[in-house]
């Protein structure tokens, strides 16, 4: 799924003053592409997501994912776009504690009307279980697993629905160096086997190293 930002504007309000976070800015993602979006706190990195998923609207500019008008978006026709086409990773893992790991990786599916059945999808989460490597941790709850393993969990859980995109919010944020390494060679091996365009928000360089492009924000001019 390919990504075009066009002339991007967003100002945040404040009481103690607005802040301009972008002013004119502009990048492509292609189809298949990883992107790392960098830049220091305050720079707008978890917004650019917002504003790509239809969560929020920018003041001015476009964002077309994959020919759709994603900033036209409101209401429940930016529901199901982001239902049915994106998925999403977060600094922490939000995985629900009283379900397993299995029963976390199914829960998007609940509220899912299509023809594919239960006993599919439960296929699938196992088929996502084993490729992060956590199928043996299946049965085990949040506070049985350690962080690394409950973002893999996450991980699997933000792709049971076959998004063609992917949103990760700095995944890595609560990990040490040798767990960042382990799922930053996820996200890779995801992008270049399933063919899902990735963009991450990050603050850490060493994720730049996975991804295929980066695009740097900086809070003066938002720019790349």
């Amino acid at each position: 799924m390919s990504v075009q930002v066009r002339h991007l504007a967003k100002v945040f309000k404040h009481a103690g003053g607005d802040v301009q976070l972008f002013r004119d800015l502009s990048f492509d993602v292609p189809a298949g592409g990883s992107v790392a979006l960098v830049g220091p706190s305050g720079s707008g990195k978890t917004t650019l997501l917002r504003l790509i998923a239809a969560l929020e609207r920018p003041d001015a500019g476009s964002i077309v994912v994959n020919g759709q008008d994603v900033v036209a978006l409101s209401g429940e026709d930016a529901r199901r776009f982001r239902r049915q086409n994106i998925g999403f990773v977060y600094q922490e893992h939000r995985l629900l504690p009283q379900l397993t790991a299995l029963e976390n990786v199914l829960l998007p599916t609940l509220a899912e009307k299509t023809t594919r059945n239960a006993g599919e999808y439960r296929d699938d989460a196992r088929r996502l279980l084993a490729a992060v490597g956590m199928s043996q941790r299946e049965t085990f709850f949040p506070d049985e697993m350690s962080g690394g393993e409950c973002q893999r969990v996450a991980l699997a859980r933000a792709l049971i629905l076959r998004p063609t995109l992917l949103l990760a919010d700095e995944p890595t944020g609560q990990l040490d160096a040798a767990r960042v390494e382990q799922l930053l060679a996820l996200f890779q091996q995801i992008n270049r086997t399933e063919g899902v365009t990735i963009l991450m928000a990050t603050h850490s360089r060493q994720a730049m190293t996975f991804m295929k492009e980066h695009v740097v924000l900086r809070q003066d001019d938002g720019g790349k």
